[in-house]
């Protein structure tokens, strides 16, 4: 598949859906010829792009902010007449645009409505009737410059599109006008469009304009060219297949339920979403339409690039068939064979790189996981809870973390990830072990209380099972084995699996160690009434082989018929091996596999390096500034040596600087050499295989993280850079399965206590989300506040209570900040499935609301102490947002019962939805963690951001208060009296009512059942006698649960700020 999205790609529906555009005035229709034709690469031909647009209009799929871009895109103009080849909304009401114009030879760039400075960058002698590259580069330190067929023809000026560029609106072909107006439409052809998130360079431009690919365009959902739509969107309603049908279904519940409704026919969670039996498609109901809205969006629907363009299909022809067709047939768009036969069809040759990925990401071995990693498991076996290891030769076997049961043993592949985070950005699937099952491979299992016949009690909701009787304590990464820590009714045990193959049968070592101990144990080694000869036990055609110097450890038949070792009570370790086969033909019966019986101890001090190739990097200075303030950019090593995906979404500092980064698949990479310059950052693996670990802290030298199920110490004990030990320092005791139930963040209190987040609105958990609470040694738990749907991040602030923030959903009205303690109830969750529980009346109010304009998905929170290198933001409390890509902090206003606050946002452009800060023992400044994915704020995959403070000049917010009929706002520089004019202040309030509905509209605070918001009538304005309070003077001021306020000030230094600031008012005192 081709980096980049060719305009055939965009345009082959031949209708616009009238959706995309105002029904008073639709705008052309889109039309189609032969594309260009691309140099050949390497004397050979080059795969052309097959048709271009020659008419109409076409609205891009959005991309959000950009602070840095370069665009590419080839044309041809047939005559001399008027017409754009490309706008860049701004304001589509007035018509304002960056617009990028062909006429009479000449080419333009450049924003003719802006009020103040209108612009424009021009070429002239554009030769029509051929085919031309353009290219338009934008940095912010530089603005924008026009290349023409790789020259340098204009360049802008810095700030002559702000500091960040929108491409939440940019179009094809010809002007928007006015809302629903169009014109100026070009008369040629357009194909090949690219945009990447950074400037390029020169040279760049050069290989660009030679066809040169490359990786990283923005649009990530080229499917067009790639795609059989002539096979694909065609279904026979006169012979269904059922069984396509029902992968349909299945994947709609999997991948569209967070919004839609199960059944698809009730009302929609998510009341923005379509009921698909009451509405009509308005971006069009056949396949081929449909499949262009799950591609690209549609108005408020996300893009599903998280479904393989097959999947879509699938989806698709479930709802037209089994929903829209059967329970809303006046809605159901006809589309019989003969409609494909002008659709797209690709060259047979073009997909087979992407069903080579599809087909290692389904096998298992499209990225270096380690060989073990911890995840739940879902397929032929399952679990919440599980370590599964590859033995290599495509055999795996994995363990049940709660009991230390193997759930099962397979051969052909590791773990299924195609439909999982793990393969794509957004997916609701979890990895399968869909493999060839090695029969009675699932019978290994310890105990209850030392004896076979024991039943073993109903614990649920537990899973896992009492310490006194079994606790998974760790593993260790030794070469290409693992050896696997734990222990059993008091002893410890080492168990470490491993292959061998004997006539091509697998067989699997179970090597042993166990420590001395009183208590005698037993195992049970296959689930069915044995046939036992001295140390050789069969059953049927099953095979175990015991190896042991101890003449106490013996195979005997239970009473309830299994295979069982016993293990004698000693003052000495036992060192065993049980080698496990199955085989049909009984062949290997009579063979002896090989000696496996060694003291595990041994390779439990730290094992040789895995990976030994690392990254060095040149990180990218001033990507973004504010005043005083710039934000540098750490690249992320997006290509290394191991395919590991990058999607940073953790970081933690050692105390000598070294940076941990964690990824969402399971990594933690060391990063060092962090200094003023950035300029040679280097990048080494440390650990693999955690499963999510989404917060991150250094204890006492050790990199300490919250994942999936536990919090993990890494220990490195022989100093090579790589964890040796995976301890799990705590265990949860109901881990939980789902997608979306993820651990979140971690924090430590003062007296060692570890906290976290956990998901309560897409789990089985037993407490409707929550905060959880361990103690010092990872002992114990307890939940200190509950009622919590996705508290994607917390914090600490600085007299030890633990904050959180919650995302906008059902039972969350909006996006918030709160704090909590230990009966604290947030109002979220699976709350109401727990009877009287939880009182909805008690809910804890937030510190602050924050609006979807400021925060549509909560990250973390970081409270900095004073720290003159941070300069005056020093001492405020960091947060994060990863639906709006934002750092912003939050201006704590403590009354006498509660805490209300203020939030300002930095306008600095992030790379990703941010998810986690820290601060860095060394230099003192902020480095942020943030990936992409579900409705994330920027487009990056991974990044890792610093915050630097310059020392430039600037005048910053930092107190913002209400009070009885005014607002304070407190500045570190002086205000000049003469900046302070009515006409650059405005103030609005409203509320949110809690609902199980997703979020809230907003309500007016002056009539909470009324919707709207009101304008507040501002007063006066009063500057302080020193020039650092400004109060806002607004009568009759009532509490609401936001408000905003726009303001403009400059400071005596001649520095400028500008907001909004949003507030939150639970009270209005005098003081």
């Amino acid at each position: 598949m081709k980096n980049h999205l060719s305009i055939v790609s965009l345009f082959k529906p031949l209708l616009i859906a009238v959706g995309l555009i105002s029904s008073s005035l639709p705008a052309i229709s889109v039309e189609f010829e032969g594309g260009r034709t691309p140099l050949p690469q390497n004397n050979l031909p080059t795969l052309g792009s097959g048709l271009a647009m020659s008419k109409g209009y076409y609205r891009g799929s959005p991309m959000g902010e950009l602070s840095g871009w370069t665009l590419s895109l080839w044309f041809e103009a047939s005559s001399d007449k008027k017409g754009d080849l490309l706008g860049i909304v701004r304001n589509e009401n007035n018509g304002e645009a960056y617009r990028l114009t062909y006429e009479s030879g000449s080419l333009s760039f450049g924003d003719p409505k802006q009020k103040k400075r209108p612009w424009k960058l021009v070429v002239n002698g554009v030769k029509k009737e051929q085919w031309n590259h353009v290219v338009i580069s934008y940095g912010q330190a530089t603005g924008p410059t026009l290349y023409l067929n790789a020259e340098k023809k204009a360049q802008g000026g810095r700030g002559q599109m702000g500091y960040a560029t929108q491409f939440d609106h940019y179009h094809f072909g010809a002007a928007v006008l006015s809302k629903g107006k169009y014109g100026d439409y070009f008369d040629g052809k357009i194909d090949d469009f690219e945009l990447h998130n950074r400037p390029f360079d020169g040279e760049e431009i050069s290989k660009l304009n030679r066809g040169e690919a490359f990786p990283g365009s923005l649009i990530a959902w080229n499917d067009f060219e790639n795609v059989n739509h002539r096979e694909l969107a065609y279904f026979n309603s006169g012979e269904p297949d059922d069984d396509y049908l029902e992968a349909g279904r299945k994947l709609y519940l999997q991948n569209c339920t967070s919004c839609h409704s199960k059944d698809g026919t009730t009302p929609p969670i998510n009341p923005l979403a379509r009921s698909f039996t009451k509405n009509k498609m308005e971006n069009g109901g056949d396949p081929l339409s449909m499949f262009k809205t799950l591609t690209y969006g549609f108005r408020n629907m996300m893009p599903s690039v998280q479904l393989n363009p097959a999947d879509r299909y699938k989806v698709i022809h479930y709802l037209r068939e089994k929903i829209i067709r059967e329970k809303a047939p006046e809605l159901y768009v006809k589309f019989d064979q003969s409609n494909t036969y002008t659709m797209p069809k690709s060259p047979e040759s073009t997909g087979n790189e992407a069903e080579r990925i599809e087909q290692l990401a389904r096998s298992g071995y499209l990225r270096d996981y380690g060989r073990a990693l911890i995840s739940p498991v879902v397929g032929n076996v399952k679990s919440n809870n599980a370590l599964t290891l590859d033995l290599g030769n495509k055999t795996t076997i994995s363990y049940e973390l709660g009991t230390m049961r193997t759930i099962g043993a397979w051969t052909g592949g590791f773990l299924d990830f195609s439909g999982t985070l793990h393969h794509r950005l957004r997916a609701g699937g979890l990895p399968s072990a869909r493999f060839e099952s090695i029969v009675r491979s699932d019978g290994w299992q310890w105990a209850w209380d030392g004896k076979a016949e024991n039943p073993i009690p109903d614990l649920f909701p537990k899973t896992v099972w009492p310490e006194e009787q079994l606790r998974y304590n760790g593993h260790y990464p030794f070469g290409d084995e693992t050896v696997i820590s734990y222990s059993v009714q008091g002893r410890p045990v080492l168990e470490s699996p491993r292959l061998e193959e004997i006539g091509g049968i697998p067989v699997i070592h179970h090597r042993l160690t166990i420590n001395a101990g009183r208590n005698p144990l037993e195992l049970i080694v296959l689930d069915d009434i044995p046939k036992i000869e001295g140390r050789i036990a069969t059953i049927g055609h099953s095979i175990a082989w015991l190896q042991a110097k101890d003449d106490g450890v013996q195979f005997r038949a239970s009473e309830n018929g299994k295979l069982v070792l016993r293990i004698p009570s000693g003052s000495k370790p036992i060192h065993l091996n049980v080698a496990l086969a199955h085989d049909e033909s009984d062949s290997i019966h009579h063979k002896a596999p090989t000696d496996q019986v060694i003291d595990l101890s041994d390779k439990t001090h730290g094992g040789p390096r895995r990976w030994k190739t690392t990254h060095t990097v040149r990180g990218r200075l001033a990507t973004s500034t504010f005043q005083g303030y710039t934000m540098d950019s750490i690249t992320v090593p997006l290509k290394n040596a191991y395919n590991s995906w990058m999607r940073t979404s953790s970081l933690a500092f050692f105390p000598d600087g070294r940076l941990a980064v964690g990824t969402l698949p399971g990594d933690v990479w060391i990063v060092s050499g962090i200094n003023d310059e950035l300029d040679k950052v280097t990048w080494q693996r440390f650990a693999a295989g955690l499963y999510e670990p989404l917060g991150m802290k250094v204890v006492d030298g050790v990199l300490t993280a919250i994942t999936r199920g536990r919090i993990v110490k890494l220990h490195d004990y022989n100093n090579d850079g790589e964890a040796d030990f995976y301890e799990a320092f705590f265990n949860e005791v109901e881990p939980d399965k789902g997608w979306h139930a993820y651990n979140f963040d971690l924090e430590v209190g003062e007296d060692g206590s570890f906290y976290y987040g956990r998901t309560g609105g897409f789990s089985q958990w037993s407490v409707p989300g929550g905060v959880v609470k361990v103690s010092p040694d990872g002992k114990s738990s307890q939940v200190i506040g509950a009622g919590l749907r996705v508290p994607n991040g917390i914090g600490k602030l600085p007299d030890g209570r633990i904050t959180l923030g919650d995302n906008q959903g059902t039972y969350v009205p909006a996006s918030k900040i709160s704090i909590t303690s230990p009966d604290a109830f947030h109002g979220a969750g699976s709350w109401n499935k727990h009877g009287d529980k939880y009182d909805p009346e008690k809910i804890v109010q937030p510190i602050v609301y924050m609006p979807q304009e400021l925060d549509s998905s909560s990250g973390g929170q970081l409270w900095i102490k004073k720290d003159k290198r941070l300069g005056p933001l020093s001492g405020q409390y960091f947060h994060t947002s990863y639906g709006k890509a934002a750092t912003m902090y939050v201006m704590m206003d403590k009354l006498e019962n509660q805490i209300q606050g203020a939030v300002y946002s930095l306008p600095l452009k992030m790379e990703s939805g941010t998810m986690r800060a820290a601060k860095s023992p060394l230099d003192g400044q902020i480095y942020y963690s943030g990936l992409t994915g579900w409705q994330a704020g920027a487009t990056q995959e991974g990044s890792i951001q610093r915050l630097r403070y310059t020392g430039e000049k600037g005048i910053y917010l930092t107190k913002a208060k209400a009070r009885k009929n005014r607002l304070q706002l407190t500045f570190t520089e002086p205000v000049k009296p003469d900046s302070v004019t009515r006409e650059s202040f405005s103030a609005s309030a409203w509320n949110y009512k809690w609902s199980k509905g997703y979020g809230s509209p907003q309500l007016k605070a002056s009539d909470p059942e009324t919707r709207g918001i009101d304008e507040l009538a501002i007063d006066s304005l009063e500057l302080s006698d020193d020039g650092l309070t400004l109060t806002v003077q607004i009568p009759k001021l009532i509490p609401c649960h936001n408000l905003k306020l726009d303001f403009a000030v400059t400071g005596k230094n001649g520095s400028a700020l500008s907001g909004p600031v949003y507030f939150t008012i639970h009270e209005l005192p005098e003081s």
